[in-house]
């Protein structure tokens, strides 16, 4: 059974409308996860946006060192000397593999970067009109784990 996270975008009525929903394989719960309430729900502020997009970014890293590593053993592998040209093709598809799965989860993390980004938008847009909610100074965006879509005031975390 998997788990999901959820985000919300609390309207000037107090009602909250879901935007997002993300299992436990993703990398939006992945990277969410660290700051979102287990069956309640809880601001999402620019201090989390900040700390996600720079996970996301260290992640990013991460893996474009490891594609570049594998990029060089794949230089020294077909220039190898006293293996068979069998034995090198089987280790430069070994590693052409390797950074095939490496650009599809940086796929993945760029996304959610862009979707870290709308999120962000959505809270300056918030910023810019505060008489949007009758001048009170109130969180726009929350988020949950397994906190389902129908949420109130009451399942806020104190």
């Amino acid at each position: 059974m998997s788990q999901y996270i959820h985000i919300f975008v609390r309207s000037d009525k107090d009602e909250f409308v879901p935007i997002h929903c993300s299992n436990r394989g993703s990398v939006i719960y992945d990277t969410f996860s660290v700051y979102a309430p287990y069956e309640k729900i809880a601001p999402v502020t620019a201090d989390i946006l900040d700390k996600v997009d720079k996970d996301i970014r260290c992640r990013l890293k991460e893996y474009q060192d490891g594609i570049d590593k594998y990029e060089k053993k794949i230089e020294l592998v077909s220039r190898m000397a006293g293996t068979s040209a069998d034995e090198r093709l089987e280790h430069i598809n070994d590693y052409m593999d390797t950074i095939k799965e490496c650009r599809e989860d940086m796929e993945q993390l760029e996304r959610a970067s862009q979707y870290v980004t709308f999120l962000r938008d959505i809270l300056d847009e918030k910023e810019c009109d505060v008489s949007y909610y009758d001048g009170r100074d109130i969180p726009v965006l929350y988020m949950g784990i397994e906190c389902g879509t129908q949420v109130s005031l009451k399942d806020i975390k104190e």
